[in-house]
């Protein structure tokens, strides 16, 4: 092994991720893996198992996930260094240094309760403005159908037929597989408020942006229909973080375990390739299932 000094190999291994305009990001990690190790290394031969602990313990604030960020680039460090004969072992041979990270549930879908409470906050207030009124039909029109967001964004009044009650997905972007083009029923109870959001939204999108242009697809930052839908959940009693896809994974979630669809329904609804997919969106309900336990009664009473 010919170990080199820290500073010249730092200054070696950064040259291989020149110009910057090719790596910027990944260069900038580097640079700080090294920076911070320069603490507890003179030389190559310095990247052994005990430094390693050392510079993860010096930082005990930094969150786990962090430090496995980084630790992936130490290691491509440890691997470049023994390439080159700097280094005769890597720390990374003899250990992962991985620091465990401890996962807390993620909320995927709301109860009925919540998606109750959200819908009647934004009823309360959706004559106050014209884009309140945008917000509750869009929280509406989600909840009762499942559309993904871009899907519901980018419809058109046309696409609405509120006589008969349907809804046609039409492929004006690129949709998310082929059996999201569809048409599905709408359920009565959002057509009175569809009829008389189609008449107010002033343009040929149902969900326009504020100067009526084009679909309302984005916006800067916390003034997307992601950020509005979580300031109304937040003041309708809601935890932080309520999304549109929430919207999608509870009308399955409850569709299936409250409303009782068959699978074959739900997926015609959701536009899923297969009865499979839809697994993934059904969420175990509390409150479902506490309803459905109260049917299981074993008593001869019950069984006479």
């Amino acid at each position: 092994m010919s170990a080199i000094g820290w500073n010249a190999f730092e200054d070696e291994l950064l040259g291989l991720y020149s110009p910057r305009r090719k790596a910027p990001k990944t260069r900038k990690k580097m640079r700080q893996v090294l920076g911070e190790f320069a603490e507890f290394a003179a030389t190559t031969a310095d990247l052994t198992p005990p430094n390693v602990v050392r510079w993860i313990e010096s930082r005990p604030d930094r969150r786990p996930i962090t430090f496995n960020g980084l630790l992936s680039y130490l290691r491509r460090a440890c691997r470049y260094a023994t390439s080159r004969g700097y280094l005769d072992r890597s720390p990374f041979e003899l250990e992962s240094y991985r620091l465990r990270v401890g996962r807390s549930p993620r909320r995927r879908h709301l109860s009925r309760a919540e998606i109750s409470a959200l819908l009647a906050h934004l009823e309360r207030r959706h004559s106050e403005s014209w884009k309140d009124g945008r917000l509750y039909a869009l929280a509406m029109l989600l909840a009762h159908t499942g559309l993904r967001a871009m899907e519901a964004l980018r419809l058109k009044v046309e696409d609405v037929d509120l006589e008969a009650g349907l809804l046609s997905i039409v492929a004006r972007s690129r949709l998310k597989t082929e059996a999201a083009e569809a048409t599905i029923p709408v359920p009565p109870a959002i057509l009175e408020c569809l009829r008389a959001w189609a008449a107010r939204c002033g343009s040929d999108w149902l969900f326009p942006g504020s100067r009526g242009r084009g679909p309302w697809v984005n916006g800067s930052n916390g003034k997307r229909p992601a950020d509005f839908l979580d300031e109304a959940g937040i003041a309708a009693g809601l935890p932080g973080g309520t999304n549109l896809l929430m919207l999608r994974h509870s009308l399955s979630t409850h569709a299936r375990t409250h409303f009782l669809l068959g699978a074959k329904q739900v997926q015609q609804i959701l536009r899923h390739a297969s009865e499979r997919t839809q697994e993934h969106y059904i969420a175990a309900d509390m409150d479902n299932l506490r309803e459905a336990m109260t049917r299981i009664d074993f008593r001869p009473a019950m069984l006479a």
